[in-house]
């Protein structure tokens, strides 16, 4: 039995690296064949190195950075040789990126079950993520299993008609990967000491990008002249925005601009600082996990569940939400260190054995 695992974002990688452990750990019971996109190669090469990874399948140069539609019609067309030529007895897709979108429908045009890792995150609202909350809707109607992981996405499925015993509540492989780095990532020297009261700022989402210029970047600007102590470390993400970015702080004495990081340079870091301020989903849950506040710059969020913990702020993306929102939380000491506890809320490191486990059985069954 073959199974094949399909990524092609940084994020993606990340969260099926838990998953591929497992699934090589049995020896016998199953050959993986993993799959590269091509969708980020600037953030994906360096972690599979980082890694020891080697994709047996790289698609890289196949796919080409492009417009949306041309992109996903290079990973399909390339996706689909692939299974017609040599099908899967499963393929597994991560999350709601372009390259699982790619992956499960290829899949489903070959009649190939797919498993979708990280099912049921839901907002409701298809422009926030835009073009995320399609595809993770759309997955649900392409995947045969569907790894939720929380109670609140099993509830999403089933409300959307998906049978229950199709649905399993794992938990985040999110805090598999967490678990195992921990201790190197506490023992390594972060990239930056922080000083005085420092956030990260680590902001990629395409909604925000159209809001870069008029809102979220003189909001910052608003914020660091309200609050003297405040200093800001910011990730620079590959894409349109970063130009935007570093002409608006490359000056800024309290501004310091950071290239993409290494994970484990990353998770160095989080414990040091004050808080987060971001739009990512892996960040959230990392700060949850870590006790680290986390400052959302986003309307909405499929992950509820970090603020019912008490873990997540949601500020919005307008300049003057943001400002107010923020500002209400910098000067409020109390109130920004009770957003700083841990919480076990997007699991306990062990859903890449439940994932596996369940796939193998499928497997045997059908």
């Amino acid at each position: 039995m073959r199974i094949d695992v399909v990524y092609g974002t940084r994020p993606e990688l990340l969260k099926l690296l838990p998953v591929l452990w497992e699934l090589r750990a049995g020896a016998g019971r199953a050959r993986v064949r993993t799959i590269f996109t091509g969708q980020q190669p600037d953030l994906v090469v360096p972690l599979l190195s980082r890694h020891g990874e080697v994709p047996d399948v790289d698609l890289t140069g196949r796919v080409l950075p492009q417009p949306l539609a041309a992109q996903l019609g290079a990973m399909l067309t390339a996706l689909d040789g692939l299974m017609a030529t040599d099908p899967p007895r499963w393929v597994v897709v991560q999350g709601d990126t372009l390259s699982a979108f790619a992956g499960a429908l290829a899949a489903f045009y070959r009649r190939v079950p797919v498993a979708h890792v990280e099912a049921g995150l839901r907002t409701l609202d298809l422009d926030n993520p835009f073009p995320e909350e399609l595809h993770r809707q759309l997955l649900a109607r392409a995947s045969a299993l569907h790894f939720a992981p929380t109670e609140r996405a099993r509830e999403h499925l089933l409300a959307e008609g998906i049978p229950p015993g199709a649905v399993l509540v794992t938990g985040n492989t999110s805090m598999d990967l967490l678990r195992h780095l921990e201790a190197a990532a506490g023992a390594r020297s972060p990239v930056h000491e922080p000083a005085g009261d420092t956030f990260l700022v680590t902001l990629h989402r395409r909604e925000n990008l159209p809001r870069l210029q008029d809102d979220i970047l003189p909001a910052f600007h608003d914020l660091l002249r309200a609050f003297p102590s405040l200093h800001l470390v910011w990730i620079l993400h590959p894409g349109a925005g970063q130009p935007r970015v570093r002409g608006a702080f490359a000056d800024h004495a309290r501004v310091r601009l950071l290239p993409p990081q290494d994970h484990l340079d990353l998770l160095a870091l989080l414990p040091r600082l004050r808080g987060v301020f971001t739009d990512s989903g892996g960040v959230t849950e990392e700060c949850a996990a870590l006790g680290v506040p986390a400052l959302l710059v986003r309307s909405v969020t499929e992950r509820t569940e970090a603020l019912d913990a008490g873990n997540a702020l949601l500020l919005g993306n307008r300049r003057d939400e943001l400002v107010r929102a923020a500002s209400a939380v910098l000067g409020d000491p109390r109130r920004l260190a009770g957003l700083a506890h841990r919480s076990a809320v997007f699991g306990d490191g062990g859903a890449a054995p439940r994932i596996v486990a369940r796939l193998l059985e499928a497997s045997a069954h059908a």
